[in-house]
């Protein structure tokens, strides 16, 4: 023999602290699957009260009562007064033991427990899928080259679309491909984004907007600034021309030099979702320092050939002589092999005598101007030439000097 306590009570919509439950499928359904055929219980009076119990009698019929309890065939009539628990002394069989297995599985399906406190995690989890979409979305467009599906996927369109093309984002990629992506949710409508650039693992994280056309990235693209001067270097051959302010697709592109006087070191540009990084330097080659030189020296002799205190275009002269010559003729007095033998290096930044990306060599040159006045008396003047200054972008090398 075993001994089984009931708990007799009335089920219905049950209010707990901190909880919602929903009503599960009605005991008439489930008594099916523990309550056999014949005698059922009945309620004996209403409803019990907070904290008790209902005592049931034992009657026969098809009414079933809106409560769960179960009355073995074999059990005697159950009578009880109001308030207590009913104690039934009985062996059960082997279909009952089976329902008492299945109850709480049958149950499960049917009853839903929500804290108040979930309700913000479910709501975030629900909107990553969506949002999970879109980063997806993005990064597939640009792993496969195509811009305008990942500028597409977000919330505003490029300022300046230079590089934002198919062919400039596709020499990215040949150069270091995009793959292994994978996202994860984070915080405040954000993704973490976790890709491989040419075999080097990088994790941004995107910042997301919801719209009335579906979730956006905040920005597809990144601007930033350059702290060096990169106007010698081009991108997909796009000359990069003093954009001091750049915007790209993230991806890791390859630079090249603007024309062949110019070789490129570190030759990358990195474009993240936050900055784009580059260490390249342009440095003359050996044909473009040759080219530069002749072009000073060329320059040189020209400015030393005009009849003026003043040569135009040349960057020195005597500006106050105090009369008008009628002559002048211009020498070196000291360092005339200067231009030769000097190297000349590429500036990364401006100065207040040339721009950046020019080509300069620093030396000592004394000159000497003779002068004649308008009665024929002679005039000598000196000045110095302390650098070179290149302009190497065009198609002719352009010097002059300070």
């Amino acid at each position: 023999m075993q001994s089984y306590s009931i708990p007799v009570g009335q089920f219905g919509r049950i209010k707990t602290p901190g909880l919602l439950l929903v009503p599960f499928a009605h005991s008439r359904v489930l008594s099916q699957f523990i309550m056999p055929s014949g005698r059922q219980p009945k309620p004996l009076c209403n409803a019990p009260r907070n904290g008790e119990t209902m005592a049931t009698e034992d009657v026969t019929g098809t009414n079933q009562p809106d409560f769960i309890a179960f009355s073995p065939p074999s059990a005697p009539p159950i009578t009880g007064r109001r308030g207590a628990i009913v104690t039934v002394k009985t062996t059960p069989t082997a279909a009952q033991r089976r329902g008492l297995i299945v109850l709480p599985l049958m149950l499960m399906p049917f009853l839903l427990i929500i804290s108040p406190q979930a309700i913000p995690q479910i709501i975030s989890a629900i909107n990553w899928n969506y949002q999970k979409v879109a980063v997806q979305a993005y990064f597939d467009a640009l792993a496969r080259g195509d811009s305008a599906a990942a500028v597409a996927q977000g919330l505003s369109a490029p300022i300046d679309t230079t590089f934002i093309n198919d062919s400039t984002l596709r020499s990215a990629l040949d150069h270091a491909p995009l793959t292994d992506i994978r996202l994860s949710q984070g915080a405040n409508d954000s993704a973490w984004a976790t890709y491989k650039i040419g075999g080097m693992e990088t994790t941004a994280k995107v910042l997301l907007i919801n719209t009335a056309d579906g979730w956006k990235l905040e920005s597809p693209t990144t601007t930033f600034t350059l702290d060096d001067d990169q106007s010698l270097v081009t991108i997909n051959g796009i000359p990069i021309a003093n954009k001091r302010l750049l915007e790209l697709l993230p991806g890791d592109y390859p630079l090249a030099a603007i024309n062949d006087r110019v070789r490129v070191t570190d030759a990358d540009l990195v474009v993240s979702f936050t900055s784009g990084y580059t260490r390249a330097r342009a440095e003359l080659t050996t044909e473009g320092t040759n080219e530069v030189r002749a072009a000073a020296q060329a320059k040189l002799k020209e400015c030393l050939n005009q009849d003026t205190l003043t040569p135009a275009g040349c960057g020195f002269g005597i500006l106050d002589a105090g009369f008008t010559p009628t002559k002048v003729k211009w020498e070196i007095t000291k360092g005339a092999d200067a231009i030769k033998t000097e190297d000349f290096y590429i500036l990364s930044h401006e100065s207040i005598f040339e721009p950046a990306g020019s080509a300069v060599a620093w030396f000592k040159m004394n000159l000497k101007a003779t002068a004649s006045d308008a009665k024929g008396t002679r005039h000598t003047f000196e000045t110095t030439i302390t650098r070179a200054s290149a302009d190497i972008s065009g198609a002719q090398v352009k010097v002059t000097f300070v």
